[in-house]
């Protein structure tokens, strides 16, 4: 699989999906690698892009996120997961 994103910067391709469903179908279809590779291209709620982290393993990246939304429940509950 290949980010297409990437790849097509001025094709159809961008314009039919967003990055957040590309990366709701690469979940879906279990493939959470190759979607944690379109979460930085998120542009909706903040919260669904931690969420995205967290869903795909990310936790470092989801406490990064969590302490800019001043989430410190978050923060608290992916740093256990880390330790």
């Amino acid at each position: 699989l290949v980010n297409l994103l990437e790849f097509s910067p001025a094709t159809n391709i961008r314009k039919a999906l967003s990055a957040e469903e590309y990366y709701s179908q690469l979940v879906n279809l279990g493939f959470k690698r190759h979607a944690s590779m379109y979460i930085p291209y998120f542009k909706s709620d903040p919260r669904f892009k931690l969420k995205a982290f967290i869903a795909c393993g990310l936790y470092q990246e989801g406490i990064n996120l969590a302490k800019d939304l001043n989430d410190d429940e978050v923060v608290l509950a992916l740093t256990q997961l880390l330790h």
